[in-house]
C-alpha cells in the first residue's frame, strides 16, 4: 500500500512511521523493524548526497530520537491507515454515507488480526504511553 496523495515536508520520522505502520506486516515490525530503519536511513543519506545537501542529513541518533518523539503518529497510522489498506473489497464502506450517518463500519478480519498483533508490540515498545 503506497499513498502518494499526502505531500508535505516534515520529519523523516513521520515518513518512516507512516510507511512502517500502515504497510509493513506486524511480523516484519516485530522482527525486522531495524532493517527497514537501516534501509530508510541509508537511502535518505544517499539522496542528500545526490542532491548535494549533505549538511541537511540527520545523524542516525537524530533519526532515532525523532522516531521516539513521533511514536504516537506510528500508533495512529497503524490503527487507522491500515484499516483502509486491509479493507474487504466486497464490503468497502461508502465514506459519504458514513460521514452523514451514525452507521458503523465492519472492520475486515485481516485488519483485526493485524491489530491483535500490533497493540502488544506498541505496548512493548512504550508507544501507548505517549
Amino acid at each position: 500500500f503506497v499513498d502518494f496523495q499526502v505531500s508535505y515536508v516534515s520529519s523523516p520520522a513521520i515518513d518512516l512511521h507512516y510507511f512502517m505502520n500502515s504497510s509493513a506486516s506486524p511480523e516484519v515490525l516485530a522482527n525486522d523493524r531495524h532493517v527497514l530503519i537501516d534501509e530508510y536511513y541509508s537511502t535518505l543519506c544517499d539522496m542528500f548526497c545526490k542532491l548535494v545537501h549533505e549538511e541537511l542529513q540527520p545523524t542516525r541518533d537524530t533519526l532515532n530520537g525523532e522516531l521516539n518523539k513521533k511514536k504516537l503518529f506510528g500508533v495512529i497510522a497503524g490503527l487507522t491507515l491500515r484499516s483502509f489498506a486491509l479493507v474487504d473489497r466486497n464490503h468497502v464502506p461508502d465514506m459519504d454515507k458514513l460521514l452523514k450517518t451514525d452507521d458503523s463500519i465492519n472492520l475486515s478480519k485481516p485488519y483485526k488480526e493485524a491489530i491483535k498483533q500490533l497493540l502488544p508490540l506498541y505496548e512493548k515498545w512504550g508507544w501507548l504511553n505517549a
